[in-house]
This record gives C-alpha cells, sequence and structure tokens, in this order.
C-alpha cells in the first residue's frame, strides 16, 4: 500500500507524504511499520488529527480495535485500542 499513487484519507490528490497513523511520541514502535505508514497528500497529512479512519482496516476486521468511553453526562469518545495501535490483536 506505501506505493499507492493518491492520498489514501482523500483519494483525490496525489500522495507525496507519508503519515504515520498512529503518532510517534505515543507510539515509537510503530514508526517505522509500514502498516502506519500511510501514503497521503501534504493537505490530509497536516489536517489529520484524529479525523480519519485508519486505511487498512481490514487487517482489524475481526478485531475489537475501536473502543468507546460513555461519559456519566451521556457524552461519549471513541478511540482506538492501544493493543489495536501495538499488533497485539
Amino acid at each position: 500500500m506505501l506505493s499507492e499513487p493518491y492520498c489514501q484519507y482523500c483519494h483525490v490528490k496525489s500522495s507525496n507524504a507519508l503519515d504515520h497513523f498512529f503518532d510517534k511520541n505515543s507510539f515509537p514502535e510503530l514508526a517505522i511499520f509500514p502498516d502506519n505508514l500511510i501514503p497521503v497528500c501534504t493537505n490530509c497529512n497536516s489536517a489529520k488529527r484524529g479525523n480519519f479512519v485508519y486505511p487498512y482496516f481490514e487487517v482489524l476486521r475481526s478485531a475489537n480495535w475501536l473502543k468507546c468511553n460513555v461519559r456519566p453526562d451521556g457524552t461519549f469518545a471513541f478511540y482506538i485500542s492501544k493493543d489495536a495501535a501495538k499488533n497485539k490483536i
């Protein structure tokens, strides 16, 4: 997938950068893991921050990788399991 000609987020522009889907500071062990390097355009790469679904989701299809926190006030937040990001699922 690293050789994809189009941005894997917008599917419109040419890919001219690689995005670390799981950020290097939180997941340094994934910094050079190929499934964490997403071919993207520079616009999507700078605007990303939590706005895109992992484009290789088929790898995670059978696992519980998407989690949800339901707060007492009725609001909720989705997040990606750290086990999924560390390839432990």
